[in-house]
């Protein structure tokens, strides 16, 4: 079984590599440059974070095919069936906004403040289903219409 080097050990093997009489320029230069970026690799892999949680409207319904996206980038994602998602945090944002929008619903942006789950909760925009016309074949807005337009209550259907 093979014994992990202590401290002293690795410190002696740096040492070697780099001060040992007859190592050329090239071999110290390329030495640095790898323990660099394998140590930048290490530090930016530990600073990914990930967020995570469901979208549902104002009455708990699930939302699905709502936008989960970071702003100010073009970093997105869509949920799913569930109104689950999980989006990864940029390294360049420093106090992310996280911003929440879907068709027919109030968008909103929520600061993080280093929360990594958040369940939300939006509410229908009464204001863009204002002037929809629900005709036979599809809807069209009001203000695109042309012809006759008649509205009924509730009561003159019964």
């Amino acid at each position: 079984m093979r014994r992990l080097p202590d401290h002293k050990n690795i410190s002696h093997q740096l040492k070697n590599i780099f001060f040992r009489p007859g190592r050329n320029i090239f071999a110290r230069v390329f030495f640095l440059i790898l323990i660099c970026s394998s140590l930048t690799a290490a530090a930016s892999a530990e600073t990914l974070k990930s967020i995570s949680g469901r979208i549902l409207t104002t009455d708990g319904a699930v939302l699905s095919g709502a936008t989960v996206s970071f702003k100010g980038t073009a970093n997105a994602v869509i949920t799913d069936n569930e109104g689950a998602y999980n989006i990864e945090v940029p390294d360049d944002i420093t106090n992310p906004v996280l911003v929440i929008s879907s068709v027919g619903y109030v968008s909103q942006e929520i600061i993080l403040k280093g929360r990594t789950n958040l369940d939300i909760n939006l509410q229908v925009d009464i204001r863009k289903l204002d002037g929809v016309v629900v005709i036979g074949y599809g809807t069209q807005r009001r203000k695109d219409l042309t012809g006759s337009i008649a509205s009924i209550s509730a009561a003159q259907i019964q």
